[in-house]
């Protein structure tokens, strides 16, 4: 944590642009400031974590890759409607148990029920495809297998989100978000 005088001398205007020193609102630390959020790194992670900054889909992904880790029964994601449409496509497909909407406090959350196959995750791999940065877009044609069909991609298409074989059925492209297997 930053000391007091540090963050009033930063707040103050400095005589030059090159000694503005950019500091996170929440904690005061000037190292692994984002620009966009006004946060350092660690504030913002755990702030994604919470889910108290939207949009993140990426904390959801690692939070159910984490709980398998160390063999959680359950996982708790806030709730989105995007982040609740991924657990119940893998829901759908096996990759893990029941999803339920529930509230905890005042924010609303999903309950997952993750599954195991003798003693090991049924979700071997997880792996974010588009990006904030790098957004990628497939056609239905260029839509590819994962993991030799064993696994799934989840693409946000015109129709809503979807698994890569239905998005080849119905012929649609779009955004692919993340690939499962």
């Amino acid at each position: 944590m930053a000391k007091t005088s540090q963050e009033v001398k930063a707040k103050r205007k400095p005589k030059y642009s090159t000694r503005n020193v950019r500091r996170c609102f929440k904690c005061g630390r000037r190292r692994g400031f984002m620009r966009k959020f006004g946060l350092c790194r660690i504030c913002f992670r755990e702030l994604a974590n919470k889910g108290e900054i939207p949009g993140i889909k990426k904390s959801m992904l690692n939070q159910i890759k984490n709980a398998q880790a160390v063999e959680k029964p359950e996982v708790l994601i806030p709730l989105s409607n995007i982040k609740y449409e991924i657990a119940r496509i893998l829901s759908e497909r096996h990759f893990i148990g029941e999803i339920k909407k529930s509230v905890k406090g005042k924010h609303k959350i999903i309950k997952i029920a993750l599954k195991y196959e003798n003693g090991s995750p049924k979700i071997s791999g997880l792996k974010r495809v588009s990006k904030p940065g790098q957004k990628i877009y497939e056609k239905s044609s260029e839509i590819k297998r994962v993991h030799g069909g064993f696994g799934i991609s989840i693409i946000s298409t015109s129709k809503g989100l979807m698994t890569n074989i239905e998005a080849r059925k119905q012929k649609l492209g779009g955004e692919v978000i993340c690939e499962v297997w």
